[in-house]
């Protein structure tokens, strides 16, 4: 079965030249030029995954997404924009895109983050539960709950917990996990990897057990205090 690709892109030889290179992939593409036109075809089109611009009349890519989100969509959401301001990327993934790809970009790198985002989606079936202090976290429902609440999270936050969960009180170095979940160690996904770090810390800070640990210059550890 071939997936559905909902574009994004006010820029129409560009959107044009994007479709044809998916199609050519074997990729269902539909195209919205705009943030409020890509809400009217989301509805119907059902994508599996959703590649925006930014800079959009009537709606931009940032309140496009923010309105997916707010709506419960999960639908992993990769940003293209000639915008590379660390501040753009980090707001893009704050907001709940899954990557950000910089104008101007290879037609081969961009099927290859699409290919990368599809396959680790794919993956929410399996069930893993880890029990991380007063907490627990299913990475298959991307959910971590204690016994007041239970707090769902984004893919990509469930995908960096769970690398550290699969090695407790070890180091796993940056890299691993940037090669692993989006393909390319570089600063723009280190980046990201940080918002993500700092994101998580905040859900454990209610328990002093729970350390995420920073080996700056190598990489994280998840650490977890059982003598108390």
């Amino acid at each position: 079965m071939k997936n559905n690709i909902l574009l994004v892109e006010d820029e129409t030889t560009l959107a044009e030249i994007i479709a044809y290179a998916l199609e050519d992939k074997g990729f269902n593409v539909d195209i919205a030029h705009d943030g409020k036109e890509g809400l009217d075809k989301y509805k119907y089109f059902n994508p599996d995954i959703i590649i925006t611009d930014i800079m959009m009349p009537n709606l931009d890519g940032f309140s496009f997404v923010e309105e997916l989100r707010k709506m419960g969509i999960d639908v992993p959401i990769l940003f293209l924009s000639a915008r590379s301001a660390s501040e753009d990327v980090v707001h893009g993934f704050e907001i709940g895109g899954n990557d950000y790809l910089r104008k101007p970009f290879d037609m081969n790198e961009l099927i290859a983050r699409v290919k990368s985002l599809l396959g680790r989606n794919a993956k929410k079936t399996e069930k893993h539960i880890f029990r991380i202090g007063s907490f627990s976290f299913d990475s298959s429902n991307c959910t971590i709950s204690d016994s007041d609440s239970k707090k769902k999270i984004s893919q990509r936050e469930s995908d960096v917990l769970l690398e550290l969960c699969r090695n407790i009180e070890e180091t796993v170095t940056s890299k691993s996990i940037l090669v692993n979940l989006w393909g390319e160690d570089n600063y723009y996904n280190s980046c990201s990897l940080q918002v993500y770090i700092t994101k998580l810390r905040n859900i454990f800070s209610t328990d002093s057990n729970v350390k995420i640990v920073n080996h700056r210059g190598v990489g994280y550890k998840l650490t977890i205090n059982t003598n108390n």
